[in-house]
């Protein structure tokens, strides 16, 4: 009687011949091997490996022959539903190009700009904006605008150590005289004073805690 013989290591399949014998008991048998008798010819099963892997094994068929009529028969029943529902195609419409300026400003106004555009003068913004005032020179230090014309002021939260920190960025001059003041500024409003750290060589100043709002409104009032 043919069997296969699988041992645990996975290294593969190999055949093997055994004799039955009343004075061999099966307690002979190695724990690690597992016997499987050959039922059925290798050539007839299905080989899943070549298979789609969404394929259920039971639905496939074990000829060709008998998979193509089995398609043949799924065609007929669904036809060209099985790409899904069907697309109508759109109705052919008359157009008219036209190189009217005058028309063309209404579309060229959809497509996004290649660079920011300046800030208008007004007297008032309706969102609060403030342009900035003061030049580079007028005090030791000067904190520029982003491209968008915000002020560079970040929170940085670590969620591991629940510690937040509030960045002034984009800080050009003396950085410790801007963190003097920031110092300054915020003892006069809360008397305390806060952990800060200067890094020069990114151009910045930052402190422990959170202070958006509050050095947004100092800098807003120095002109920045």
């Amino acid at each position: 009687m043919s069997i296969h013989r699988l041992t645990r290591s996975g290294r593969g399949l190999s055949q093997a011949w055994l004799a039955h014998h009343h004075h061999h008991p099966r307690s002979h048998l190695s724990t690690s091997t597992v016997w499987h008798q050959k039922s059925v010819d290798q050539d007839t099963l299905t080989h899943k490996g070549t298979e789609h892997i969404s394929f259920d094994p039971k639905f496939i068929r074990q000829e060709p022959a008998d998979e193509r009529t089995h398609f043949q028969d799924y065609l007929e029943t669904f036809g060209e539903l099985r790409f899904g529902r069907p697309q109508e195609a759109a109705p052919d419409r008359d157009y008219v190009i036209s190189e009217d300026p005058q028309e063309w400003q209404f579309v060229n106004r959809l497509f996004p700009m290649s660079t920011v555009p300046e800030v208008p003068d007004l007297p008032e913004y309706p969102s609060g904006f403030v342009k900035p005032t003061a030049q580079p020179g007028d005090y030791r230090y000067h904190v520029y605008r982003t491209v968008k014309h915000m002020l560079p002021v970040y929170i940085h939260h670590n969620i591991k150590s629940q510690v937040m920190r509030t960045k002034v960025a984009r800080v050009d001059g003396d950085l410790f005289a801007l963190r003097d003041d920031l110092k300054k500024f915020l003892f006069e409003r809360y008397q305390m004073d806060f952990i800060s750290q200067v890094g020069e060589v990114y151009g910045k100043v930052i402190f422990r805690g959170d202070f958006e709002q509050d050095f947004k409104e100092f800098l807003i009032a120095k002109g920045f």
